[in-house]
């Protein structure tokens, strides 16, 4: 992948917009944002935003069990780096020298500065193919919290995903992967299903008791094993 990098010029939103949208996912970002073009060999292919912005995931999965999952929401500050596809432009008007000191930031060169550090460390050992959208609210935002390794959302025609802390949740078509706090939910287009809560196996039916099993024979093996190192001293 070639190296990305941030613009020269840095703009401001004028009012809040939604960035990425689908049936599944919501990020919106407030007014007065800043944000500057992402550029790959001088291809406009995204952009790096900073200032307040909140996400909604439906996480709920249909199956046979009944709905299962749940709807995360949350907010993200400071930097995020978006690609895809937007109507930002429609929405901004180049960002002043107030506007750049309102979210701490010296001048239009600082910003700058901050944008590729964070485009840097949110890249950092990623390696990945971009491939370009004009189609707006399609894409994949990235941003760190408190240093943290990554989380990302994207969402397209026929995809979405939401990956943070723990957390996965990736919907395609009536394919889904549920992953959050002891609960794994996989789903396929033919209505197979592999349903774990809590370490336990719920669906298919068939396979409920083999968590057991294999802690059985798991166990037996290793008594069995212990009494012969015991035995061969």
């Amino acid at each position: 992948m070639a190296r990305l990098e941030a613009g020269i010029e840095v703009k401001t939103t004028t009012k809040p917009l939604e960035l990425l949208s689908s049936e599944k996912a919501l990020v919106k970002i407030d007014a007065r944002c800043l944000w500057t073009e992402v550029l790959e060999d001088q291809r406009k292919i995204g952009a790096v935003i900073h200032g307040p912005a909140e996400y909604i995931i439906d996480a709920i999965v249909d199956t046979r069990e009944g709905a299962m999952g749940q709807s995360f929401k949350g907010e993200i500050k400071g930097f995020k780096l978006y690609l895809g596809g937007t109507n930002l432009e429609e929405a901004s008007a180049i960002a002043t020298q107030q506007d750049l000191q309102r979210l701490v930031f010296d001048n239009r060169e600082a910003f700058i500065t901050a944008a590729n550090t964070a485009l840097d460390r949110l890249l950092d050992s990623c390696s990945c193919k971009i491939e370009q959208t004009q189609e707006p609210q399609q894409g994949i935002l990235m941003w760190e919290e408190e240093g943290r390794k990554r989380n990302a959302i994207f969402a397209n025609r026929d995809n979405t995903g939401f990956i943070q802390r723990g957390k996965v949740f990736l919907a395609s078509g009536k394919r889904n992967v549920y992953v959050s706090d002891g609960t794994v939910i996989l789903s396929g287009r033919h209505g197979r299903e592999l349903f774990v809560d809590k370490g336990m196996i719920v669906e298919p039916e068939v396979l409920r008791n083999l968590g057991p099993r294999v802690s059985d024979i798991v166990n037996s093996s290793l008594a069995d094993l212990n009494w012969r190192f015991r035995h061969r001293l």
